[in-house]
């Protein structure tokens, strides 16, 4: 394209607005996508030849400019883009009709240069299994992103701008001042989708706070305040520095919203070999659950013998013995306790007896198919210590030690 066709194409696209129907309203629909795609191709396009034919420091930087701040704009167009795509319910549209759709877009010379129009809207709504189950499933597939971005723009959608809640109560946007800056492209609007979704989930701990509403207008005021000066990672520990401090400050029970936000049993990551999980519960839950591992690695009894558990499983089941059942063993044939059940200064000779069934296995001495105690004339092994992992630390059921 020469300098004169784009002088021609800007001087187009500028006056363009639509063909005018008889009430005075630009026709909405193909003509405003058919200029959309005629001003995009001219942006490209003149942007491409001045940033190749440029020999000016001054272009090349005011180039810069432009091109970011269009960058912005446009990554404020797509949450407008989502929450559209959310409102008409694109997500029920037939496969087909997403095929045509993108045929036009990859190669939108013949669209232009035609009077062709869009497929039709379905007429009905559509039954059966849909092809696409919400909106950030559907915008996921049809525009080749990745999950987790086109979720970010669905629920920023919800932080960011006014809507509609699931009851049909019109809301306004919970973040107006950082909604306000990403549209004026003051910050990047991916940095502003980020601080929003921290906020959210700092909120049930804004909540609880007396003067909660004054409390989110400050944090949202510095937030934005740190994304214009400092950047998106100063922004993002001093989110995460506020939620914890109100966290370790919160003098009341939490919220059922509370609990019910951060609690569960979270997959994070899953590669060839391994799945990594996330879990979340209250202090009281927590002590039912690390009492689960504690009892399960007690070398007090057999559940922590793993290699017993091991030749039980492999030897199959086992029917007792009248010595099995029987409540006590004969004192001068059980077996010594263990080192570590007993006064590690103790000697061997003087360690008591373990004269029931259990502490005599425990000790080692005695399987559940012997028919008479095994006395050992040596002093035996202290028994490994059995450990459990939790949060990356190994915890020892012998030591009084506690999650950091």
């Amino acid at each position: 394209m020469n300098s004169k066709q784009s002088t021609k194409t800007a001087y187009a696209g500028r006056r363009y607005a639509g063909h005018i129907s008889a009430a005075g309203k630009p026709e909405a629909g193909t003509e405003r996508l058919r200029a959309l795609l005629a001003a995009e191709e001219f942006f490209i396009a003149t942007a491409t030849e001045m940033a190749a034919q440029t020999t000016s420091a001054v272009e090349a930087a005011t180039l810069a400019l432009v091109v970011e701040r269009t960058h912005r704009h446009t990554a404020y167009t797509q949450i407008l883009a989502a929450q559209a795509a959310q409102r008409t319910l694109a997500h029920e549209l037939p496969l087909v009709t997403m095929e045509q759709l993108c045929e036009i877009v990859a190669a939108p010379a013949v669209f232009l240069a035609s009077d062709a129009a869009l497929p039709p809207d379905p007429l009905t709504p559509p039954t059966g299994r849909m092809p696409h189950k919400d909106t950030t499933d559907f915008l996921h597939h049809l525009l080749g992103t990745g999950y987790f971005e086109v979720r970010d723009r669905v629920n920023a959608a919800n932080a960011l701008l006014p809507h509609v809640d699931t009851n049909g109560i019109k809301q306004p946007a919970r973040y107006p001042l950082l909604s306000a800056d990403a549209q004026a492209g003051t910050v990047d609007p991916k940095h502003v989708i980020q601080a929003a979704k921290q906020l959210d989930k700092a909120a049930p701990a804004i909540k609880s706070q007396p003067e909660s509403e004054h409390l989110s207008n400050t944090m949202e005021t510095q937030i934005l305040e740190s994304l214009r000066t400092q950047g998106p990672q100063a922004a993002h520990k001093l989110i995460t520095a506020w939620q914890r401090s109100l966290e370790d400050r919160a003098g009341s029970e939490p919220s059922d919203e509370e609990i019910g936000f951060k609690t569960g049993f979270f997959l994070t990551r899953k590669t060839e070999h391994f799945s990594y999980f996330s879990l979340c519960m209250l202090n009281v839950e927590a002590e039912i659950f690390l009492a689960h591992f504690a009892n399960a690695d007690n070398p007090r009894t057999e559940a922590g013998n793993r290699q017993a558990l091991c030749s039980d499983a492999a030897a199959g089941p086992q029917h007792p013995t009248p010595r099995e059942t029987s409540e006590n063993i004969d004192p001068d044939e059980a077996p010594r306790l263990p080192a570590w059940a007993a006064d590690p200064q103790t000697p061997f000779e003087l360690l008591p007896r373990a004269t029931y069934m259990d502490l005599g296995r425990a000790a080692g001495k005695l399987s559940p198919m012997d028919t008479e105690p095994k006395v050992s004339t040596t002093e035996p092994q202290s028994r490994p210590n059995p450990a459990f992992s939790w949060g990356g630390k190994s915890l020892s059921v012998f030591k009084d030690e506690k999650m950091s």
